[in-house]
C-alpha cells in the first residue's frame, strides 16, 4: 500500500513539473508573439547580421538577439520620430542585439574609491603641476597636502560603491593683502593702485580628434577606465613626443594589481601603472586588445611611460572643466543611459542622466552647435560605429549633464 501511495505521489509530482515546464514554454512564446516581429522588421536584422558578421551559438540565443535587436529598432525609430530633439539615435552599433540592462552592466567600469587624492585646480597662469589634495569620502573634507588648510565642503559624497557624487557649492576663502612699507617718494600716501585678475578668455572651441588614435570597443569588460586614460599618453605621445603609435590597453589589463580589472576602477590606478611601469605598444602584430584578462606578457618593451597625472574634484563645475580641455584632453565619469546605447549624432541630452557616474569617457573638445547649444566632445570606447566614428558631442553648460564636470583626470 505504501509503495503504490508513493508511485501516486511521484506521478504527481512529474506531472506537476511537466505543467510548470509547458507553462513556462507558453509564457516565452506567447511573449515572443507579443512582440508581432513583421518581415520588414526580421529582414532588417538579417541584413544588420550579415553586415557586422554576427553568429550565434544556438537557434535561441539568435532569437534572443533578433527580439533584442527589434525592440532596440523600435524605440529607435520612435525617438527620431519626436520633434525637437537636440540628437538622432541608431542601430549601426554591434551591441543593439544585446539585452541594454546587462549592456549597461558590462560597460560601467568608472569606481571611485573610497579614500582618493585630488590635485587643487590649477591656477590660471600654472600648469596644473601644484601639490595635491586629500579626499576622505567618510567626512567630505579636502586637505592641502602643502598648507594643510582644511576645506569643508557643503554636501556629501555618496557612498562610493554607488559612485554617486552630488554637486557641491563652491567654497570661497578669505584673502589678505600684503602691507607694503610707506614710500620714499613724494606721493607716499597714495593709496595704491589695486588692480584685479580676470578670468582667462578661453578658446570658443578645442577640438584634438585629429591627434587621437583610432577608436576601440571595449567589448564585454568594464575596461573604460584603462581605455580612457591610455587615450591620454597617446594624445601627449603623438603631439609631445613624435611617437604616433596605439598603446596596449591590453598591457594594463593584464598586469595592474587587479584581480578582477573588467569588474571596473578608477582611471587614477591605470595611469599610475604607465607612471612606474611604463606601456607597450599595442597597434597590430604587438600587444593587442582583447578585453578579456591574461597573465602579464613581461616580454614586451614599454614604448612610453608618463612623468605625473592629475586628478581634480570639480563639483559639477563645467567652467573648470572647460579650462582643463582648453590645453589638452580630459578623463573624466559619465552617467550611462540606455538612450546613450543609441546615439548617433546631434547634441547628446538625456534627463534620465542622473550624477551617478560610472562609465568613463576622454572629453577632447568642445564647442557650441547654432540649433542646440554648447557641447562637449567625448571619445567614448564602443566602437568606430557607435555616434560619428566612435565621437559623441554631450551638452555642455546644462546643469552639468550626465555628472560629465564631477572628477577629471589628466596628465600635468
Amino acid at each position: 500500500m505504501e509503495k503504490v501511495h508513493l508511485i501516486t505521489i511521484s506521478l504527481l509530482l512529474i506531472a506537476s513539473f511537466y505543467s510548470i515546464v509547458q507553462s513556462i514554454d507558453a509564457s516565452v512564446t506567447k511573449s515572443h508573439k507579443c512582440l508581432n516581429i513583421t518581415d520588414a522588421e526580421r529582414e532588417k536584422f538579417y541584413e544588420w547580421k550579415e553586415e557586422k558578421n554576427k553568429t550565434y551559438k544556438t537557434p535561441e540565443a539568435e532569437e534572443k538577439a533578433l527580439k533584442n535587436f527589434v525592440k532596440a529598432l523600435r524605440k529607435i525609430e520612435s525617438f527620431n520620430n519626436q520633434m525637437n530633439k537636440t540628437y538622432s539615435q541608431s542601430y549601426d552599433p554591434e551591441f543593439i542585439d544585446k539585452d541594454p540592462e546587462k549592456f549597461i552592466r558590462e560597460q560601467a567600469g568608472f569606481k571611485i574609491p573610497k579614500n582618493v587624492k585630488f590635485s587643487t585646480l590649477p591656477n590660471d597662469d600654472d600648469d596644473g603641476s601644484n601639490s595635491g589634495v586629500e579626499y576622505d569620502a567618510s567626512t567630505t573634507e579636502l586637505t592641502s597636502s602643502t598648507t594643510k588648510q582644511k576645506i569643508v565642503k557643503s554636501a556629501q559624497l555618496k557612498d562610493p560603491k554607488t559612485t554617486k557624487i552630488t554637486t557641491l557649492k563652491t567654497t570661497t576663502f578669505k584673502t589678505t593683502t600684503s602691507r607694503r612699507k610707506p614710500s620714499t617718494i613724494q606721493n607716499a600716501r597714495t593709496t595704491p593702485k589695486i588692480t584685479t585678475t580676470k578670468a582667462p578668455k578661453l578658446p570658443t572651441s578645442v577640438n584634438y580628434t585629429k591627434y587621437m588614435q583610432s577608436v576601440m570597443e571595449q567589448g564585454q569588460c568594464g575596461s573604460c577606465y584603462i581605455i580612457s586614460s591610455v587615450a591620454l599618453v597617446e594624445y601627449d605621445s603623438k603631439v609631445n613626443r613624435n611617437i604616433n603609435q596605439t598603446l596596449s590597453s591590453q598591457n594594463v589589463l593584464d598586469c595592474i594589481n587587479d584581480d578582477d580589472p573588467c569588474s571596473g576602477g578608477w582611471p587614477g590606478v591605470a595611469l599610475d601603472f604607465v607612471k612606474y611601469n611604463g606601456v607597450a605598444d599595442g597597434s597590430k602584430g604587438k600587444y593587442v586588445y582583447t578585453g578579456i584578462p591574461q597573465s602579464c606578457n613581461k616580454t614586451f618593451t614599454p614604448l612610453r611611460n608618463i612623468s605625473n597625472w592629475c586628478s581634480y574634484f570639480l563639483s559639477g563645475n563645467e567652467y573648470e572643466l572647460q579650462k582643463l580641455v582648453a590645453k589638452q584632453p580630459v578623463v573624466v565619469g559619465v552617467s550611462l543611459t540606455f538612450n546613450m546605447m543609441y546615439y548617433k549624432k546631434g547634441v547628446f541630452y538625456d534627463e534620465a542622466c542622473t550624477n551617478n557616474i560610472d562609465h568613463a569617457v576622454v572629453v577632447v573638445g568642445y564647442g557650441t552647435d547654432g540649433a542646440n547649444g554648447d557641447y562637449w566632445i567625448i571619445r567614448n570606447s564602443w566602437g568606430i560605429n557607435w555616434g560619428v566614428k566612435g565621437y559623441g558631442l554631450f551638452s555642455r553648460n546644462r546643469n552639468n549633464s550626465c555628472g560629465i564636470a564631477n572628477v577629471a583626470f589628466t596628465l600635468c
